[in-house]
């Protein structure tokens, strides 16, 4: 079976040989064998050397205490090409259920139809309908009496019937009736062999709901013909009545035996009886017949009736019969005039209305309940819609005419958009059921347009809502007007506030300028006073110590003078910003040869981790002032001894970041929050007593934005602080 020798098969696993599709399968079957004490089968194909699939019945069971397990292999490759066979053939033959039964009624074969009506192969053919549950107690027991002898040329009939409702068509032949799936089939027989027969069913339930159906509709047809609110009648080719409903009776007040065989037109007023057949085109049409005329109720007055006829002709064209329905038109006659001799009278009121609508400026129309126009003013035609005339708007929305404008015009697809950016206004004023105003504003023909739009509902008689009213005006020009009021007042305000800013901020720089720069002015008069009135009797040493003094002075008097004219220059727009790419540890390293000096009078280190390559886009100078101010701030606020280093890092998107870190005295939360405010003094004298104006920092602030970075400040009171700032790393362009 498996086309190989013992001693290759041994230790080989047998799963090697099974198919891929059914290898899951066998591991299924393998996994409930081991877990059970009790026999389990299953079906697969076993795939060897390339031949054809074998397909092998397996059953198995665990022996050695559960260590092994024992398998049968069965080829059953002919039976399984038997059975594809069998159902090939039934499945191709045009009868929806077929089995092939032996005389014992045991069955060969059956199509899937059969199965599902409880044939099973190999099984009892009855027996097997009766296991669907579907047959009756007293079916069991005739079909236990089946016949069994069938002449072959003799077919046998019966029905399998719906529930309680059963029809046979093989009563006649005394065959039962078969209760199953709730459809009804016709069946027959067909001796094929001595010992063979064959069966087949045809479903024949839609025929005879079909049937059911007609009946019943036949009998609802019956009850119609008299209940229908129309009367009808037939008549024969001399006009003779064959039939009338009950409601032709009860318009006209004649029994039914005094109108079954009379002559239509004794029915007819006297005025239509003269050349009734001239007249009446009923004899003469092909088709269907429309007409009016007057009939005598039996009470002598008159009634007006609507006509409508179909002709009949038998298969040569002869005239058969006339079937017509009747109905009374007799108050709708009256309304019908009563509402000409209205329209008459409103006619010349619509007319005068037309021509002061039309003559106005203001838009003017009238929508129904589905947003189109019923009515529209010849200004709304011509200004806002664009229609070719008054009529052309009935019926029609307003995107209709948009569209229309805008494929006039594909070069400009904001030819027409108005009402398109605006609420719906007409859904609104149905919801809330009130006049209301909207500012609705769009483009006409390429112009913007704003309009002052009032709606309102249209109630009917009843009450109901069945439209909307409007009216709007073209305001274009006055809210051009307010809009351009509305935009000088906003820029005149913002003039007033920078105005107002700007001279605030002057106050606040002329008041720095005069607190920062007495006190160093005092203290240099006073040393210029005391060398003026005793030098004759100061030593030298005296006399220097004097001038160091004074140079100190004139040094920070100098640094002040030069922040305070650098920040001015600032606000004014005065400083030329030309930023270029350059190597930052030189710029750094020339920035700070002046503030050395200073440092190491403190003894304090500065020192540097930049690397070497690091690349800035910065205005040099502006860079310079910017080192110079945090490194000065740095070596000024921190004690004998200490450090300042500067670093530098690459960031993301092709930044830099630069930071200044010192290990001085630091900053608490308010000194941090009030830095770069002119209105709160922060300035502090440095832990030599250096003096300080407080605008190093804000000019640092100014110039770092403008070279497209920001500026960032840590600190802790007691433990230094870090001022770190970006800048962009290259030029993108």
């Amino acid at each position: 079976m498996l086309s190989s020798e013992r001693s290759q098969l041994k230790s080989s696993p047998f799963a090697y040989f099974v198919s891929i599709e059914t290898r899951p399968a066998f591991h299924n079957f393998l996994g409930r064998v081991f877990n059970s004490n009790e026999k389990k089968t299953c079906e697969l194909t076993l795939s060897v050397n390339g031949n054809l699939p074998v397909y092998v019945h397996l059953t198995g069971i665990t022996i050695e205490n559960k260590t092994k397990c024992l398998l049968t292999v069965v080829d059953i490759s002919q039976v399984k090409e038997l059975i594809e066979l069998n159902q090939i053939l039934l499945s191709s033959l045009p009868h929806p259920a077929m089995y092939i039964r032996r005389k014992d009624r045991v069955v060969l074969a059956a199509n899937k139809i059969a199965a599902d009506l409880g044939v099973e192969v190999g099984g009892h053919c009855w027996r097997g309908f009766m296991k669907t549950n579907f047959v009756s107690e007293k079916d069991r027991v005739i079909l236990e009496k089946h016949p069994e002898n069938v002449p072959a040329e003799f077919n046998i009939r019966c029905s399998f019937c719906l529930g309680d409702q059963c029809f046979t068509d093989g009563a006649e032949q005394n065959i039962p009736e078969v209760h199953a799936f709730g459809q009804i089939w016709n069946t027959y027989w067909v001796k094929v062999s001595e010992d063979v027969f064959l069966h087949y069913a045809v479903n024949i339930t839609e025929r005879k709901l079909a049937e059911l159906a007609l009946q019943e509709s036949n009998e609802r047809f019956q009850l119609l013909f008299n209940k229908i609110p129309l009367g009808y009648q037939s008549l024969d080719f001399g006009g003779n009545f064959i039939e009338v409903n009950q409601k032709w009776l009860d318009m006209i007040g004649y029994p039914r035996e005094e109108v079954i065989g009379k002559w239509f037109g004794d029915f007819l007023s006297p005025a239509y009886q003269d050349g009734f057949r001239e007249r009446f085109p009923i004899f003469k049409a092909q088709g269907n017949i429309h007409s009016e005329f007057e009939m005598v109720h039996k009470k002598g007055n008159i009634l007006f009736i609507a006509f409508e006829g179909e002709i009949g002709h038998n298969s040569k064209g002869e005239f058969r019969q006339a079937h017509c329905i009747l109905q009374d038109i007799t108050e709708r006659r009256k309304a019908e005039e009563e509402i000409r001799r209205s329209e008459k009278k409103y006619s010349n009121l619509y007319s005068l209305f037309r021509l002061l609508a039309d003559n106005a400026d203001d838009f003017l129309w009238a929508k129904d309940i589905d947003s189109k126009y019923i009515f529209a003013n010849k200004t709304m035609c011509d200004r806002l819609l664009m229609a070719k005339d008054v009529d052309e708007p009935i019926g029609k929305m307003d995107a209709f005419f948009a569209q229309r404008e805008k494929n006039a015009h594909p070069e400009n697809h904001e030819w027409h958009t108005f009402g398109e950016i605006c609420a719906d206004t007409d859904t609104i004023t149905l919801k809330e059921g009130k006049s209301m105003q909207f500012d609705e504003y769009g483009n006409i023909q390429g112009k913007f347009l704003f309009l002052d739009v009032h709606k309102a509902p249209i109630w009917d008689e009843l009450g109901n809502v069945i439209g909307v009213v409007g009216t709007a005006r073209d305001v274009t020009h006055q809210r051009q007007l307010e809009e351009k009021t509305a935009r000088a007042v906003e820029d005149l305000r913002r003039s007033e506030e920078n105005l107002r800013k700007i001279n605030d901020e002057k106050d606040k720089f002329f008041s720095i300028i005069a607190h920062d720069l007495r006190a160093p002015f005092n203290g240099f008069l006073g040393l210029t006073e005391i060398m003026a009135e005793g030098m004759s009797r100061m030593t030298l040493d005296e006399i220097q110590k004097i001038a160091n003094v004074m140079r100190s002075s004139a040094t920070n008097l100098f640094r002040l003078l030069g922040n305070l004219l650098e920040w001015a220059r600032m606000q004014m727009g005065a400083i030329q910003f030309i930023p270029t790419n350059s190597l930052l540890k030189p710029k750094i390293l020339e920035s700070l040869m002046m503030i050395q000096d200073m440092a190491n009078k403190k003894e304090i280190t500065i020192s540097y981790d930049v690397p070497e390559d690091l690349m800035v886009f910065t205005d040099v100078n502006m860079f310079g002032v910017i080192i110079r101010n945090l490194v000065t701030n740095g070596v000024k606020f921190t004690t004998k001894g200490g450090n300042v280093t500067i670093s530098a890092k690459s960031v993301s998107d092709n930044f830099i970041e630069i930071s200044v870190k010192d290990t001085g005295i630091g900053m608490n939360k308010n000194m941090i929050d009030n830095l770069f405010r002119l209105d709160t003094v922060t300035s502090r004298k440095g832990t030599d007593g250096e003096s300080s104006t407080g605008l190093g920092l804000l000019i640092c602030k100014d110039f770092i934005e403008k070279n497209g970075g920001i500026l960032m400040v840590e600190s802790e009171e007691g433990n230094g602080s870090t001022i770190r700032f970006t800048l962009p790393e290259k030029d993108q362009n």
